[in-house]
C-alpha cells in the first residue's frame, strides 16, 4: 500500500482519530489534493446532512458522519445527489426517503459496499447505467416514484432479497425478473399491471408477493410454482375465478383476495393447510366449498360483503378461528346463531 492508498484508507474511516490522521498526513504529500476533497466533503454533508454552520468549514466529526455505514437522508429537500456520493465507500445503509430526486448520479455504482436503498417517495423515472454494478445490493425500496418501465440496469442486481415498487406506474414487467433468485419480498402493489411474467415462477424464495390494486382479471398461472410463498395479497383487482392450483401453494399463511369479482372458490383451497387469515370479503360469492373446513389452521376469516346466503357444516370443523366476520351478507339469523354454536371461542360480527 503506498501513502496515497493509506491517506485514503484513513480518510474515510468511521474512526475519528484515523481521519484526524489522514488530515495531518496530507501535509506532507504533494499528490493529494485535500481543498477538493473537503470541498466534496462539505457539498456531501450539506445534501445529506443539513447546513453547515461555517459553509468554509469542515469539523472531525461531520468527515466522520459520512463515513458510517449507515446514512439517513430523509426528508432533506435533496433533488440532485452529488457525484461525491461514490467516495463512501463504508456506506451500507442508504435513505434519501421523501426527496426529490429525479434519477441517480453515475458514482452511485462505486457503493460496492450497499445492501440497503431506500429511494422511496421521490420523482424517480430513470436510473444511471452504473446502478448495475451493485450486485451486493439486497433491499431496493422504490414505492411512490414514477417509473413506467424498469430499466434494463436494474438487471444485475441478482443478489435483491426485497425489492418495494408499489405505487409507480408499471403496465408490464420484463423477464429477467425471474433472475432475481434471491428474492424473498416483492410488491408490485397500486401499478398498472394485468399479467406477470413466466420466468415471476423462477423465484422459488419468494415469501411475500403484493399485487394489491392492479388491473388484473385472473390469477396468472406462473405463480402455481412459488412453493414457499407465505402471504398473496391480490385485494382490489378485477379477478372473476380462482385458479384449481391454488391448493398447490401449500406455504400459504395469509391469502388476501378481497374486493374482486369472484364468484366461487375451488375445492383445492382446502389444500392451504397452514393458511392462517383468509381475506375474501367485498367479492360475489354465494357460497363456500365444503373443503373450507379443512383449512385447520385458519384463526382469521373475513366474508362481510358477499352473497352468502347459507355456510357448510364444515365450518364446524375451524376450531382454531378466532375471528369471523360475515357482515352485509344475505344470512338468516338461524344462520348465525348455528355458526356461533359451532365455534363459541370464535368472535362472529354480522
Amino acid at each position: 500500500m503506498n501513502q496515497k492508498e493509506k491517506f485514503l484508507q484513513l480518510l474515510y474511516s468511521p474512526i475519528e482519530a484515523n481521519v484526524a490522521l489522514a488530515l495531518e498526513m496530507a501535509k506532507g504529500l504533494s499528490d493529494i489534493d485535500l481543498p477538493q476533497i473537503l470541498s466534496s466533503y462539505r457539498e456531501l454533508y450539506q445534501c445529506l446532512m443539513g447546513e453547515l454552520e461555517d459553509e468554509a468549514t469542515l469539523t472531525l466529526s461531520q468527515i466522520v458522519a459520512l463515513n458510517q455505514t449507515h446514512i439517513d437522508a430523509a426528508r432533506q429537500s435533496v433533488k440532485v445527489l452529488p457525484e461525491a456520493i461514490g467516495q463512501l465507500q463504508n456506506l451500507q445503509k442508504l435513505s434519501l426517503l421523501e426527496n426529490e430526486l429525479t434519477t441517480l448520479p453515475e458514482s452511485i455504482g462505486r457503493l460496492e459496499s450497499l445492501k440497503e436503498l431506500n429511494l422511496v417517495d421521490n420523482e424517480i423515472a430513470s436510473f444511471p447505467q452504473s446502478l448495475s454494478n451493485l450486485s451486493g445490493l439486497q433491499r431496493l425500496y422504490l414505492a411512490w416514484n414514477r417509473l413506467e418501465v424498469l430499466p434494463e440496469c436494474m438487471a444485475g442486481l441478482i443478489g435483491l432479497r426485497d425489492l418495494g415498487l408499489s405505487a409507480n406506474s408499471l403496465k408490464v414487467l420484463p423477464e429477467w425478473i425471474g433472475n432475481f433468485k434471491e428474492l424473498y419480498m416483492l410488491n408490485l402493489a397500486e401499478n398498472d399491471l394485468r399479467a406477470l411474467p413466466q420466468s415471476l415462477g423462477n423465484l422459488q424464495y419468494l415469501e411475500e408477493l403484493y399485487l394489491k390494486a392492479n388491473l388484473f382479471s385472473f390469477v396468472p398461472d406462473c405463480l402455481q410454482y412459488l412453493s414457499r410463498l407465505k402471504g398473496l395479497y391480490f385485494q382490489a383487482n378485477g379477478i372473476k375465478t380462482v385458479p384449481n392450483w391454488l391448493g398447490a401453494l401449500e406455504s400459504l399463511e395469509e391469502l388476501n383476495l378481497g374486493a374482486n369479482r369472484i364468484r366461487n372458490l375451488p375445492d383445492s383451497l382446502g389444500k392451504l393447510k397452514n393458511l392462517k387469515r383468509l381475506h375474501l370479503s367485498n367479492n360475489q360469492l354465494g357460497q363456500l366449498p365444503t373443503s373450507i373446513g379443512s383449512l385447520i389452521g385458519l384463526e382469521f376469516l373475513f366474508l362481510s360483503k358477499n352473497r352468502l346466503t347459507s355456510l357448510p357444516e364444515s365450518i364446524a370443523r375451524l376450531q382454531g378461528l378466532k375471528f369471523l366476520d360475515l357482515q352485509d351478507n344475505s344470512l338468516p339469523e338461524a344462520a348465525i346463531e348455528q355458526v356461533k354454536s359451532w365455534l363459541p371461542d370464535c368472535r362472529v360480527i354480522f
